[in-house]
Order: C-alpha cells, then sequence, then structure tokens
C-alpha cells in the first residue's frame, strides 16, 4: 500500500507541475519523499529526491537544489558501494551533478557548471559507447547522453561560445534524430530532439551563418509546433516552445523582417499571457511574460506604432512589480528589467516627454549598477554590462541636454567615464 500512495503522490506532483502550480508539486513531491523515507525505499527516496531537485530548481531556491543534490550523491555512493555497476545509482549520480552544474551556471561560476556537467557527459559517453556496457538498453544510453548534451549546449550558448556550443549542438541532434527515428510517439524523446534542433540553429546563429540557422530553428518550431496540439497545458513544453518563437523573432529582426517578427512576439506573448495567468506569482512566468510584452512594446516602437506599443508597456510595468519584490531574482531577471526600461526610453523620446524619458533612463541605470555589482567577479559579463552602463549614462546625457540641463548631463557624463 505505501508503494501505492508513493505513486500516486509522484503522479500528483508532475501533474500539477505541467500546469505550472510549483507550490502544489514540491507538497506532493515532499509527501513522496516523505513516504519513501519511511518505508526505507532507498530508490523510490532517490526518484523523490531527484524530482524535487528539479522543482526546487524551478522556484529559484539554490540552497534546496543544493542540499538535494548533496543528499543524492551521499545516497548514491552507498548503493554505487555495494555494486559499482548499479544502473539506478549511476543514474541518480548524474541527476545530482546536473543540479550543481546548473545552480553554478546560474549563479555565473562558469568553471565549477563545466566541472560538473562535463562529469555527467562523461559518465553517459561511456554508457553508451563502451562496449563492456551491455546492461542498459541502447535507446535508454542514448537518451541520457543526449540529455548530458542538451545541459552544455544550453551553457555554451549563453556564454556565446560558439565552437563549443556547435560540437555538442551537433552530437545532440545526432542522438535525437536517431531517438525520434526508433520511437516518434515518445513525448521525452520529441522534447529532446525540439531542444536539440534549437541548440543547433542558436549554434548557427552565434557563427552568423543565418541560412543554416534558419533551417534548424524551422524544424525546430515545426515539431513544437506539431507536439504543442497535444501538450496545451504543458508548463514544460512551452518553455521550450518559447524559446523558439524568441529567437526566430530575434532572427528576423536582425534581417528587418519586422512584420514577420511581430507574428512570432504576438504567438510568445499569447502562450506567456496562458501561464502567466495561472501562475501569476512565480517568478519564472512572471519572467517570460515580462519578456514577451517587451519584445513587442520594442518592436511596435521601432516600427514608429506608439498607440500598439503602450498596452504592453502599461503590462512591463506590472509585471516589474512582481520581478523587483523577489528575493530570488537572478541576473536574467535584472537583465530584464533594464530591457523594459530601456525600451520606456524609446517610447517616451519619440513621444517627446524628455522628463518620462529621463525618469526611465535613471531607472536603467539604476538597474545596470546592479548588474554590474552582480557579475563583479565574472569575466565573461562584467565587460558587456559596463558597456551597457556606460551608454546609458552617456543617453542619459543627451537626454539632459535635449531638456537643456547641462549641468545634469556633465553629471551623467562624468558618471559614465568613471565607470571601468
Amino acid at each position: 500500500m505505501p508503494d501505492s500512495f508513493f505513486e500516486l503522490a509522484m503522479t500528483n506532483a508532475m501533474s500539477l507541475y505541467q500546469q505550472a502550480s510549483l507550490k502544489k508539486a514540491i507538497e506532493y513531491g515532499e509527501k513522496a519523499l516523505n513516504i519513501a523515507e519511511k518505508a526505507g525505499d532507498i530508490t523510490n527516496f532517490l526518484r523523490a529526491l531527484e524530482m524535487l531537485m528539479g522543482l526546487y530548481f524551478e522556484t529559484g531556491d539554490d540552497e534546496q537544489v543544493l542540499d538535494a543534490a548533496q543528499t543524492i550523491i551521499n545516497a548514491s555512493l552507498v548503493v554505487l558501494d555495494d555494486d559499482a555497476s548499479n544502473i539506478l545509482g549511476q543514474s541518480f549520480l548524474c541527476s545530482a551533478y546536473t543540479g550543481i552544474g546548473r545552480v553554478a551556471r546560474k549563479q555565473l561560476d562558469f568553471e565549477k557548471a563545466r566541472e560538473y556537467l562535463l562529469q555527467r557527459y562523461n559518465v553517459t559517453y561511456n554508457w553508451l559507447y563502451k562496449p563492456s556496457d551491455s546492461i542498459r538498453p541502447l535507446s535508454l544510453k542514448k537518451f541520457l547522453h543526449a540529455s548530458s548534451c542538451e545541459h552544455l549546449c544550453e551553457m555554451f550558448i549563453f556564454l556565446n561560445d560558439k565552437d563549443n556550443s556547435m560540437i555538442y549542438s551537433q552530437e545532440y541532434a545526432n542522438l535525437t534524430t536517431e531517438l525520434v527515428k526508433e520511437d516518434a510517439e515518445s513525448v521525452q524523446y520529441q522534447l529532446l530532439y525540439i531542444m536539440a534542433f534549437y541548440c543547433l540553429g542558436k549554434s548557427y546563429y552565434l557563427a552568423d551563418k543565418l541560412d543554416e540557422a534558419m533551417h534548424n530553428l524551422t524544424v525546430a518550431l515545426s515539431a513544437s509546433t506539431a507536439m504543442g496540439q497535444g501538450l496545451p497545458n504543458s508548463f514544460e513544453f512551452a518553455g521550450t516552445h518559447l524559446v523558439i518563437l524568441e529567437t526566430l523573432g530575434e532572427f528576423s529582426e536582425k534581417q528587418q523582417d519586422y512584420e514577420k517578427a511581430l507574428g512570432y512576439y504576438n504567438e510568445q506573448f499569447i502562450i506567456t499571457k496562458k501561464f502567466h495567468l495561472i501562475n501569476k506569482f512565480n517568478v519564472d512566468t512572471t519572467f517570460n511574460h515580462g519578456n514577451a510584452a517587451c519584445k513587442l512594446a520594442d518592436i511596435n516602437i521601432k516600427l514608429d506604432k506608439l498607440d500598439d506599443a503602450l498596452p504592453y508597456l502599461q503590462q512591463i510595468e506590472e509585471i516589474f512589480t512582481v520581478l523587483t519584490a523577489d528575493p530570488n531574482a537572478g541576473l536574467s531577471h535584472f537583465h530584464e528589467l533594464y530591457y523594459g526600461y530601456a525600451t520606456f526610453i524609446d517610447y517616451y523620446q519619440k513621444k517627446g516627454d524628455w522628463t518620462l524619458a529621463l525618469k526611465y533612463a535613471n531607472k536603467t541605470v539604476h538597474t545596470l549598477e546592479k548588474m554590474v555589482e552582480m557579475v563583479e567577479n565574472d569575466p565573461n559579463f562584467r565587460p558587456r554590462y559596463t558597456r551597457l552602463l556606460r551608454q546609458y549614462l552617456n543617453k542619459a546625457a543627451k537626454i539632459c541636454e535635449t531638456m537643456d540641463d547641462k549641468p545634469m548631463a556633465r553629471k551623467f557624463e562624468a558618471r559614465a567615464n568613471a565607470v571601468k
């Protein structure tokens, strides 16, 4: 009976997660964990903890993720001490490496992220390519190694490392193509396939190979659109679909095809609005919706459709209230604040309202100063954000010049020159 209660709690947790009800999902995950612990079932205990680690990551609670990961490592090593070839023990160990690597990446500790994600990659590589391992089914080994490739791809894309992202993206795409051929009905295989071609498209985009980028992103979008018809309320699936739409929108903007970009961003906005209404106080659904609103406001301003931009700007203000109040807001969330405030500057400049343009220039500068503090010791990001900070301090100075406030303009210029 306890085992059936455990499975029910696990099923409820995953169902609630797919509906973007993270708090409830965690409650059921913790119920499952308690049931397994009381029963002394180490396998079910690790299954529940593995799921909870992923849910904690979604809430932004890094400490709980790291605690769960360390507990998984300790328990897995006990299992492996009895049987070094134990499949489940090695699989759970890989999950823990992933959890630590993802938190390290989020905290901008890329050396640590690379260390743990490569540890996972090396384990699954050996499973797949060492002929001595005949225990695991080949499809399972491909699936697990494809997941290892995904985590590395995401990190290298984030770092704009086009060479490494291309290497792992190509391996990722090859593996998932084989998996989908073997079982076209598998939802897990389809999700990996979609993400693989997104990563490959993004890698070509970073390498400035735009035709190849568009081809692979279109493959990802077609597969994602088809899959979405069967998963209309899946939060996990929606996240994958959104990054594809956003990238295609940015790609279209780069080619100055603004109407096409508008279409992609509109679809992105509709999806994020749906999940934001389901879970208004979740930082990630809020962030995604704010991002979509920023994209639509920005592109309408570029097209001089100021009346069309206004409703999106109003939504951005509401969303920013949630983001600024969240203690778990990370660099990406502050980046969204900067982008949103900068969009307001462009809007009010075009409206000729220089007082409000200056107000949002100040907000942009304040946000960028916080971001520079966050990346103080990071050589990958500090130059990027100090450059942006100087840019917007000088922009504020020009707005002051337009308002004929030369003393204030000189103050902004001095602050820009002082940024190192």
